[in-house]
């Protein structure tokens, strides 16, 4: 590109016809396949957070959490989790609508054809689109379609500058740049990686503007008056919403959540040692995420594309690889994933994406250029074949993912919260770990009014002296008799074997049956056990709950809580459904009515055994969970002689939890059939 066709405007108009092509036909595929409800991970969190006001966990997301709020306060009948999931429809919408308007735009001034405009960006546009990962994340209301949308409005400052650098008004892009920046601090702060690009970027185009004191008091205005949003975050958290993590209503604890201290602190800045081999496993790990949203077609359009856009001008071309590099190498440098990492970080690489379905567009603007150029004759039919290889991506991705996508009727994630709270006695304390076996429980709790009578408390958090406070706060009576000198003093130390007896009162209700004697006074002895070395504060907690309580509370542990999380409370446990029930005696005796009543009764299955329904690894998991719950109650059957219920049970699991709808391990796979063949 020449200077003088830098400066030139685009063409006002023709831009949006490919952005509005994609992003109608987005938003009608995006409304489709929306999330109805709750669905996994980060879901229910940020759901709960706008709908309550709240402060989801740091870096947190205040921006998503302020507009999910003032789209929940519009008197509509739509559902408020729908309504959410439709605000990340419209984000997903926005960002490929700009992708596609922003490559219009710069092929335009690239002197590339209409139509050959035309088709490239619509074409590029739906390639992003209907990716995995993108598509993924257009149906559920989390930070990261906001990051993505935040990418491509960065983009599209940074395209819009290039354009107009030598304008009298450039500087207030420059400032546009750096404040959408700072407001991504109040996103999820993945953007932030591309900064160094961005310098790069401005120092290409005019190098002169990082010279000026004007420039420099330009950047460091947007950066302030973005980065000063997130401030309302304490304001947030001084109205005591029920979802108030690291409570960040202070300036110490405000600034313990920005610079994400419960995660680790330092900003999470770890980039050596290295946490698992560089290429083996991080690369990779971005690698798996990049090839399954972009096909190997899709790609050589994109290395086309950087090709061409090198040749056309080498300082662009240098400024996109740089900001390309960045948001993937760069990405996999600063998250620095350990090797087994429980989850991919996909929705981290999504800048990256966005950055390379821009380069796709160029791509398929390139070889229709050259297209054009070829023979009468030939230019036809190599136009129409470019064309249909870079549809074929789009379309088959929407046709053979559809199913995969659609979440309209996926509904495991609401229904195991309502399951788990079912089944549990009025005023139970539950004990959950993480955040697919918490925060739906909240939510079902807090939003749908479902069982608020249950403390659903969270032994990760129960770690931090915050939590234990909000717990005492919102419950003066719950059964913790800490002071607020002894909660900021707890800290983990050293295994000590404790002597743990607490008494049992006349009459208070324990669910044994009338054959087991119990005695005046349950003896604990609690022991390094599990290879823990040290005894953690909610260890300290729970013991003092335990004393406390005095078995007039029931007090369960969810069956997604690892045995080694407590391990001395395992010979104590009795399962009743979805929970363990902490009882006063050694190995109590199955109540095997109880049990049945809780799974077949109270518990719902929907969508297992309906093979329309897309099963996702997290919902198979969940489906397990069921299974070795079901397994106790029919080998207890089995083992009483109670044959016809025993049958009964396999019976009703066959029918609502297929083992061919599952990836069931060798072993439950066998120990599950062995118990099919006796009946």
């Amino acid at each position: 590109m020449t200077q003088r066709n830098a400066v030139r405007n685009p063409p006002k108009g023709y831009s949006w016809v490919p952005a509005l092509c994609v992003g109608a036909l987005s938003l009608i595929v995006y409304s489709l396949t929306a999330f109805r409800t709750i669905t996994w991970w980060e879901s229910a969190d940020y759901s709960l957070a706008a709908i309550t006001l709240g402060v989801s966990p740091a870096p947190g997301s205040l921006l998503l959490t302020l507009i999910g709020w003032m789209i929940t306060r519009i008197p509509c009948s739509i559902p408020l989790v729908f309504r959410l999931n439709l605000v990340a429809v419209l984000l997903a919408t926005g960002t490929v609508a700009l992708l596609s308007y922003i490559a219009a735009n710069i092929l335009s001034e690239d002197r590339f054809s209409n139509w050959c405009v035309l088709f490239a960006a619509i074409l590029g546009g739906l390639t992003l689109a209907f990716s995995t990962t993108l598509w993924g994340y257009a149906r559920q209301f989390t930070p990261y379609i906001l990051t993505a949308f935040f990418t491509a409005l960065i983009l599209l400052a940074l395209t819009e500058w290039w354009l107009r650098a030598e304008d009298k008004r450039a500087l207030s892009w420059i400032f546009l740049i750096f404040l959408l920046f700072g407001l991504d601090f109040s996103v999820h702060r993945t953007n932030s990686l591309l900064l160094p690009g961005t310098f790069l970027w401005i120092g290409l185009r005019k190098g002169k503007i990082l010279k000026s004191v004007q420039g420099w008091l330009t950047i460091i205005a947007g950066l302030v008056v973005g980065l000063a949003f997130q401030s309302l975050t304490m304001l947030l958290a001084q109205r005591h919403p029920f979802l108030n993590i690291c409570d960040p209503s202070t300036l110490p604890r405000f600034w313990d959540f920005v610079s994400v201290k419960m995660q680790g602190g330092g900003w999470l800045i770890h980039i050596l040692p290295r946490t698992a081999p560089f290429f083996r496993v991080q690369i990779a790990d971005y690698w798996g995420v990049f090839s399954a949203t972009f096909s190997v077609v899709p790609i050589l359009f994109g290395l086309t594309g950087l090709i061409r856009i090198f040749s056309s001008d080498w300082r662009k071309g240098l400024g996109l690889l740089t900001l390309f590099l960045l948001g993937s190498l760069g990405a996999v440098v600063y998250f620095n994933v350990p090797e087994h990492y429980f989850r991919s970080l996909d929705r981290h690489y999504l800048p990256s994406f966005v950055l390379f379905g821009f380069l796709i567009c160029f791509g398929i603007a390139a070889l229709l250029s050259v297209a054009r150029r070829l023979p009468r004759g030939f230019r036809e039919a190599a136009s129409l074949g470019i064309i249909a290889l870079a549809a074929f991506s789009p379309v088959h991705e929407t046709l053979s993912g559809y199913r995969r996508m659609d979440g309209s009727r996926n509904r495991f994630a609401e229904d195991f919260a309502r399951n788990a709270l079912a089944a549990l006695p009025e005023h139970a304390i539950l004990l959950t770990n993480g955040d697919n076996d918490t925060f739906p429980l909240w939510y079902v709790q807090q939003v749908s009014n479902y069982r608020k009578d249950i403390a659903v408390l969270n032994i990760s958090l129960l770690n931090t002296s915050w939590y234990v406070e909000q717990i005492l706060d919102r419950e003066p009576k719950f059964p913790l008799s800490f002071t607020a000198k002894e909660i900021r003093s707890l800290q983990p130390s050293a295994w000590r074997d404790t002597a743990l007896v607490i008494p049992i009162p006349k009459g208070v209700e324990l669910g044994l049956p009338d054959s087991v004697s119990v005695p005046d006074s349950c003896h604990w002895k609690i022991s390094s056990t599990g290879g823990r070395p040290y005894c953690l504060v909610y260890d300290l907690v729970l013991m003092n709950l335990l004393r406390t309580n005095q078995w007039n509370r029931p007090i369960y542990r969810l069956v997604t809580v690892p045995e080694t999380e407590i391990p001395w409370l395992g010979s104590y446990l009795r399962l009743e459904g979805l929970a363990w029930r902490v009882m006063p005696v050694l190995s109590p005796p199955l109540d095997r009515e109880l049990l049945r009543k809780n799974l077949r009764e109270r518990c719902s299955y929907r969508g297992f055994a309906d093979r329309s329904i897309f099963l996702d690894e997290t919902s198979g998991l969940l489906a397990k969970i069921y299974l070795a719950s079901f397994w106790e109650l029919a080998k207890s059957q089995k083992e009483a002689g109670l044959i016809a219920e025993y049958g009964a049970t396999l019976d009703f699991v066959a029918r609502v939890l297929p083992l061919d709808r599952f990836r069931i391990s060798p072993e439950d796979s066998a120990m599950f059939e062995e118990l099919r063949r006796v009946k």
